[in-house]
């Protein structure tokens, strides 16, 4: 079962990056005409190639491709235009982001995980580059040779170039730094040091706030043990055979803390669980001519993490689940029953930390937790969300007894902040 479920997970992660995320926004035809909708480019990578749009949530989905539009942009402010640029040695129209509009342009492209950024003015578009070369060098006289990695540097002689009618941002320049907020800044502090009677745009991505989910949950937990384990008790020491321990159902009930990432994706989300549940475990041992019963009882408080991927489909929204848990037991009493065929019947009722801690389990249960879910939206403002988990345990028993839960449940939001 457990590999199993590795292997779903793993095929579902595989499909994360063609997986669809549509936002709002708007194209822009080749003609200057605005297309409202909605538009998917790749989700978490930006595809330079091709995006999706569609009307409204009902509607077909269409492809562009960068020769079919002038560009395209997301109510957050996010921008992208077409243009011809170098990859792989061959010239290829693609989507670059905008980022500073004004006297000179600064674009980006996200190309085979390397960042790259073009900056244009009147006499065309140059690339900014960072190459890194291999060198090898000593230390010292006294050292061995070593191979060191070395930054080029070359987007600051072209900045240069650029930039050389305001000789004052020279210091400026040269401290720049090969990343979004330097070259940004850099690019704004020359429009407006040359330019008194225009305002530079500059296309930043809105710092939201993740809207924050509060709610109820209720369910269904499904506890087992396995795995060669060794059960203690004051009269015997015998091994247990896998799952001789009989399965515990109970009920689970709790409240959850949703947060969405601040990544500017709202597919992306943290979520934090506490909830309530009870075990009961009973186990046979028998041994000679004597019969042991046990039945371990002891309530939990369960606490979750988990890392959350949703892909929005129309009114239902499915997600994969990744995190750990963390369990504390209380509560806890073993009932032995030990029957001896020349004997009575006897009864010994265990209680407390000293049995808990020496004897039988420990006061806690830890792992990884996975899942699958869907949130179903009722309404524009509701939902609720069913969540199917699997649990798997360090050890309950000195490290020996490891647990496998599965956790069904259903999840209603009360407050979205």
């Amino acid at each position: 079962m457990k590999t199993k479920l590795v292997i779903l997970l793993l095929f579902i992660f595989s499909n994360v990056y063609s997986q669809s995320y549509f936002r709002d926004g708007y194209l822009i035809t080749n003609d200057n005409d605005t297309i409202f909708g909605q538009i998917d480019n790749g989700k978490l990578i930006i595809n330079p190639f091709k995006i999706k749009f569609r009307s409204n949530l009902n509607s077909e989905i269409q492809n562009y491709s960068p020769e079919d539009i002038y560009g395209y942009r997301f109510n957050d402010g996010q921008f992208y235009i077409s243009k011809q640029v170098e990859m792989n040695s061959i010239e290829n129209i693609v989507f670059l982001e905008y980022l500073v509009e004004g006297i000179v342009n600064l674009y980006y492209l996200y190309d085979e995980l390397t960042p790259r950024y073009f900056i244009e003015n009147e006499n065309g578009l140059y690339e900014l580059r960072d190459d890194q070369k291999e060198i090898l060098a000593q230390k010292d006289i006294f050292s061995e040779y070593s191979t060191y990695i070395k930054k080029s540097n070359q987007y600051i002689g072209v900045l240069r170039y650029i930039l050389s009618d305001a000789p004052e941002l020279r210091p400026k320049v040269d401290q720049a730094v090969f990343n979004h907020k330097s070259l940004m800044n850099l690019t704004e502090d020359y429009h407006n040091y040359v330019c008194d009677d225009e305002k530079c745009l500059v296309y930043k991505k809105k710092k939201e706030i993740g809207k924050t989910k509060i709610g109820i949950k209720a369910g269904m937990t499904h506890v087992t043990t396995s795995n060669n384990i060794s059960f203690y008790s004051n009269l015997t020491r015998r091994p247990i055979e896998e799952g001789a321990f009989d399965p515990s159902t109970s009920y689970d009930f709790g409240i959850f803390v949703n947060q969405e990432l601040p990544f500017n994706y709202k597919n992306l989300s943290l979520q934090y669980e506490i909830s309530f549940n009870a075990w009961e475990l009973n186990e046979k041992i028998e041994q000679k001519s004597i019969i042991r019963d046990y039945e371990v009882t002891q309530q939990a408080l369960n606490n979750e993490l988990l890392f959350k991927i949703e892909f929005p489909i129309a009114i239902i929204e499915p997600n994969i689940q990744l995190g750990g848990f963390y369990k504390h037991f209380f509560n806890y009493k073993c009932v032995i029953i030990s029957t001896d065929n020349n004997k009575e019947d006897h009864i010994r009722i265990i209680e407390g930390e000293e049995e808990l801690n020496v004897n039988y389990f420990q006061k806690y249960d830890a792992g990884l937790a996975i899942g699958l879910g869907t949130n179903i939206k009722i309404t524009n403002n509701y939902e609720i969300s069913v969540d199917a988990r699997y649990h798997l345990g360090i050890g309950i028993h000195k490290g020996e007894l490891r647990t496998k839960t599965f956790v069904v449940y259903i999840g209603i939001p009360i407050f979205n902040i």
